[in-house]
Parts: C-alpha cells; sequence; structure tokens
C-alpha cells in the first residue's frame, strides 16, 4: 500500500498542470492501472523477494503443464476411439471419484498416518498412469483415472490441498 500511496504522489507531482492542482488524463489512467495492479497483487509481488517470485513461477510452470495434461487426456482417449460424449462422462466420473478419494484420504491419514497416506496417493498414481500404458479399453481408463486420482480438478488445486492437508497435521 506504501508503495501505491507513493507512486500515486509522484505521478500526481509530475503531470500536475503548472496552473491548476487538476491531475492529467495520463495520470488519472496511470493512477487506475496501479489500482489494478495492487487488487490483483501484483504490485506485491513486484517488491516481494526473489525466493517468492520463484515460487509463483514454479506454481504457474506446473499448473500450465497440468491443465496441458488435462488437453493431452482428451485427445489420447479420442484418438484412442472414445466419442466425445464418452470422453465428457469421463471428465465428470473422474472428478467426482477426485473428490471421494480425496475426502477417503484425507479421513483415514490420521488412523493410518500420513507418510503411509501420501505414499499411497503416489502409488494410485503410478498405478493409473501404468494401466493408461498398457490399456485401451474405456472402463478400464475410467476405472484407474477415478482410483489414481487423474483429472483436470485434481491438477489444479487438489494436489497442493491433499498434502497440505495431511503435512499440516504432521
Amino acid at each position: 500500500m506504501a508503495f501505491a500511496a507513493s507512486t500515486f504522489n509522484s505521478l500526481h507531482e509530475q503531470h500536475t498542470s503548472p496552473t491548476t492542482s487538476e491531475p492529467t488524463t495520463q495520470t488519472m489512467a496511470t493512477r487506475y492501472l496501479v489500482k489494478v495492479l495492487e487488487e490483483l497483487g501484483l504490485v506485491s509481488l513486484y517488491t516481494s523477494t526473489i525466493d517468492t517470485k520463484l515460487l509463483c513461477i514454479q506454481r504457474f510452470v506446473r499448473l500450465f503443464a497440468y491443465g496441458s495434461s488435462t488437453l493431452i487426456l482428451v485427445a489420447y482417449l479420442n484418438a484412442v476411439g472414445i466419442s466425445e460424449t464418452k470422453i465428457g462422462l469421463f471428465m465428470t466420473l473422474t472428478l467426482a471419484g477426485d473428490v471421494c478419494i480425496s475426502f477417503l484420504l484425507t479421513l483415514f491419514a490420521d488412523a493410518l498416518g500420513r507418510k503411509a497416506i501420501l505414499a499411497l496417493g503416489a502409488g494410485l498414481m503410478t498405478v493409473a498412469g501404468a494401466v493408461f500404458a498398457l490399456f485401451g479399453n474405456y472402463w478400464v481408463l475410467l476405472l484407474a483415472a477415478i482410483v489414481g486420482v487423474i483429472s483436470p480438478r485434481y491438477c489444479s488445486a487438489i494436489d497442493l490441498q491433499r498434502i497440505l492437508l495431511i503435512m499440516e497435521q504432521w
């Protein structure tokens, strides 16, 4: 906030007309731009340390890659000869299965131990990847995707949430 305030003050001084204290159109546009950037959190990101910037870049690249993998999954299912309707059903059921599996994994994290649950989640994903590499049957792939938690939602949020839920209580 202090950064934005100092920016506003310096812009006001630089772009006011000499005869009046009214800001110019350019100053008002810059002021609104800084306000929008501040609301988006980009001003804070700009003033943050290099570690914070690296974490944000890493998260962006990871989520971009996960989002791309969803597009590749749809292309793969289409190439295997699965209809668009079944692909839509596949993605929907995978999302529902993802919610259920995530709920069950976090529900039993205390009883089974957090390390075991994280290992179980990694194992399920590995098995699902192997099934996708070896089989082309729609129902087998659907079961693997539901149990192995391969879905668009997993790729964006659940992966981090599951790990954080388990590790916060560690």
